[in-house]
């Protein structure tokens, strides 16, 4: 009798135990059958996204191309000439043009200081901001 006060403890904590890992390998595998699914779906995506662009591409005519080059070669000159001033995003935007998109973060600057970021085609303008976004200090442009 001794002895079955202990085995039935030890095969209910080990039966228990496979049931726990039983459930652990479904799960991870669902989560790899879903992880797969969405990988697929965002590479048809990325696909979609390619072939629109250049089907749009193939629409520019060659002088539209070449002005187009033109025109942000002239952006990044007069972005690049910017290094070093301190000015607004209104001087920004009438000097070099209207931006695709802005971000601001405090991440990897001092307390107090923001690094904006101005993207535009070919090129992104870096800055501070020392004064909450108010005025902006070119830091470079790549």
């Amino acid at each position: 009798m001794g002895k079955n006060k202990v085995l039935v403890p030890i095969l209910g904590l080990v039966l228990l135990m496979v049931v726990f890992l039983g459930l652990a390998f479904q799960m991870a595998k669902i989560e790899d059958n879903r992880g797969k699914a969405s990988l697929e779906s965002s590479e048809n995506q990325s696909a979609t996204v390619k072939a629109e662009d250049n089907t749009k591409e193939s629409k520019l005519d060659p002088k539209e191309e070449s002005e187009k080059n033109q025109s942000e070669s002239k952006q990044k000159t007069e972005a690049e000439a910017l290094i070093g001033e301190k000015i607004t995003q209104d001087e920004i935007q009438n000097k070099v043009g209207k931006w695709n998109d802005f971000e601001m973060s405090s991440e990897s600057c001092e307390r107090g200081v923001y690094a904006g970021k101005f993207f535009y085609n070919s090129f992104i303008i870096h800055t501070r901001t020392y004064d909450q976004g108010q005025t902006f200090n070119v830091v470079s442009v790549n």
